[in-house]
Formats: structure tokens, sequence, C-alpha cells
């Protein structure tokens, strides 16, 4: 493996690990407000449905390059 790889794979590790925390975070300050269940799932699929939108895009972008 070479170094762009290496950093590449660095990057999308931590990157997930930021992903992962964000939704914990998220669904834990929903708990503390009182959310119900139901909506918190809502609003998970919606944030997930995001960060899948935001990647593809990203990924469009960088095959014109």
């Amino acid at each position: 493996m070479d170094a762009e790889h290496i950093n590449a794979l660095a990057t999308s590790v931590i990157a997930f690990v930021g992903f992962i925390g964000a939704g914990v975070g998220f669904y834990y300050n929903l708990r503390q407000v009182g959310t119900t269940i139901q909506n918190i799932i809502i609003l998970e699929m919606v944030y997930f449905m995001i960060v899948v939108l935001f990647i593809g895009w990203i990924a469009q972008w960088s095959k014109r390059e």
C-alpha cells in the first residue's frame, strides 16, 4: 500500500467514527429532551440519508476531475 491509500483509509475511518459518534450524540440529546422514539427514528433516518446523498455527491464530483 502506498501513502495515498493509507491516508485515504485513515481519513475514511476517522470520518466513519465521527459519523457514528454524531448519530449517537444526536440520539442521546433527543432522548434527553423527551422526543418520542418514532420521531428519533425518523430524524436519524433523515440524518443517514443526508450523509448518503453527500457521499454520493462527493463521489460524482471526484470522478469529474
